[in-house]
């Protein structure tokens, strides 16, 4: 059996403060979704959240977590590949947990609408270092 739906070319593709208020900054997660034949036409639940990764020296220790996971988006899985992309709003200050930059990662969560079980997928996305 094939797998399930899997998320692939996950990454930030963008981030910065709005123009309108700097202490508020916006970070961009795009994905794809890869279907097989059988799940397309069917929902999908998707959610995304951020993590300040602190793996190496001198921290070494856990990440903290930036934002939880919000209430999933339910979408349809029109063709076997459906290009994703989620805005996250949060505070400079929940970015800022260490002097000097900050590696930020994104978790992406990925369910069948209708499994009510766990997620059928779930990945990080690159680091992305951010000086917010």
């Amino acid at each position: 059996m094939t797998e399930m739906a899997q998320i692939s070319n996950q990454n930030i593709t963008g981030f910065g403060p709005l123009p309108a208020d700097q202490s508020i900054w916006e970070i961009t997660v795009s994905y794809d979704v890869n279907f097989r034949d059988d799940e397309v036409g069917g929902d999908f639940d998707d959610a995304v959240k951020l993590w300040e990764d602190d793996r190496g020296a001198p921290f070494g220790g856990g990440d903290d977590q930036i934002t939880p996971y919000p209430i999933p988006d339910r979408f349809t899985a029109f063709s076997s590949v459906v290009s994703r992309q989620k805005s996250i709003t949060v505070f400079r200050d929940q970015l800022d947990t260490e002097i000097g930059d900050e590696e930020v990662k994104a978790q992406i969560w990925l369910r069948r609408a209708d499994s009510g079980g766990p997620a059928d997928d779930e990945v990080y996305t690159p680091i992305q270092e951010m000086s917010p």
